[in-house]
């Protein structure tokens, strides 16, 4: 199983993902409370699979972000907030297979079924993100 790096600064969110992953089976879960420690924790773990609230988190812009996909590739990204800029939407979905795009409203299955994708490689984009594309 691939290491989770959970980078999402709502405490709330942070634990309900904690706790879907531990109960699917995943123990290798790290956090990252700000950009400093995310770094860190992808230099250790290159193709860990990035639970990130894009939104809540310390990125400068919507360029660190994706400079940093670009700086780890194997690493594969789960967008999951409660929205997103649509230029942010647009980037990720048309110019990388490596981001996946899950909205905090979803359902707790959406979420796993997004989970399940990612770790095994695969995309997932939930609905509503293509909606608003």
């Amino acid at each position: 199983m691939r290491t989770f790096i959970l980078a999402d600064n709502q405490e709330v969110t942070g634990y309900a993902v904690e706790h879907l992953l531990r109960s699917s089976g995943h123990q290798d879960l790290r956090r990252a409370t700000c950009y400093g420690e995310l770094l860190q924790l992808l230099d250790r773990h290159t193709d860990a699979v990035v639970v990130i609230d894009f939104t809540l988190f310390d990125f400068d812009s919507e360029q660190q972000l994706l400079h940093l996909a670009l700086r780890f590739p194997s690493a594969a990204w789960l967008l999951l907030s409660d929205d997103l800029p649509l230029s942010l939407l647009r980037s990720v979905l048309h110019g990388s297979h490596s981001f996946s795009v899950v909205f905090k409203d979803c359902t707790l299955d959406a979420l796993r079924l997004a989970i399940d994708a990612v770790e095994g490689g695969s995309r997932h984009v939930c609905q509503r993100a293509m909606d608003l594309l």
